[in-house]
C-alpha cells in the first residue's frame, strides 16, 4: 500500500492534466472534458444494463411510441438486444434488434474516428458528409421500420 498510493495519485494527477492541459486551445479542452464526463455517465448505464434484464419490470421503462401508437419503433428491443449481447448471448441480441445489433461496429468507429486526432475526421465532419450520412441513416431506418411492423423474418418484432 506504501508504494502503490503514489503511484495512483502520481496517474491521477498525469490524467487529470492531460484531460485539462490549458496549453490547447480552450475550446478542445472543454470537449475533453465533455467527452470525460459523458463517459463517466454512460458506464453506470451500461453496468446496470449488464446486470438488470430489461424485460423484468423495474426501472426501464416501456417505449413511449409503442404505448401511444401500438406499433414497434426501430428501437423497440435495443435494450434487451444489448443485454443480451453483454452476457454473450450473440444470436439474441441480433433477433431482438438486428438494427442495432449492426450498428454497433459503425457507432465505434465513428467514436474513435472523432475522438482521434486524424486528418480523416476534418473531412467527414463537413457539412456535405453530414448531410450524406444523415441521408443514409434515414434510407436504412425508414424501410426497416416499416417492416419491422410486418410478420416478416427477421424484421417481425419477436412476440414477448
Amino acid at each position: 500500500m506504501g508504494l502503490s498510493c503514489p503511484i495512483m495519485i502520481g496517474i491521477m494527477t498525469w490524467f487529470l492534466k492531460q484531460l485539462f492541459n490549458r496549453s490547447e486551445n480552450h475550446s478542445r479542452s472543454i470537449k475533453k472534458r465533455h467527452r470525460f464526463i459523458i463517459g463517466l455517465a454512460i458506464l453506470p448505464c451500461l453496468a446496470y444494463l449488464w446486470v438488470r434484464d430489461p424485460s423484468d419490470s423495474g426501472f426501464t421503462p416501456p417505449c413511449l411510441f409503442f404505448t401511444l401508437t401500438g406499433w414497434y419503433c426501430p428501437g423497440c428491443g435495443s435494450l434487451r438486444a444489448l443485454h443480451q449481447l453483454f452476457n454473450g448471448n450473440v444470436l439474441a441480441a441480433f433477433w431482438l434488434n438486428p438494427l442495432i445489433f449492426m450498428s454497433i461496429p459503425f457507432v465505434g468507429f465513428v467514436f474513435i474516428l472523432t475522438c482521434s486526432k486524424t486528418p480523416a475526421f476534418k473531412v467527414l465532419n463537413s457539412p456535405l458528409h453530414r448531410g450524406i450520412s444523415v441521408l443514409f441513416c434515414f434510407a436504412i431506418v425508414i424501410p426497416y421500420w416499416v417492416l419491422r411492423n410486418t410478420n416478416i423474418d427477421p424484421f417481425a418484432f419477436p412476440s414477448p
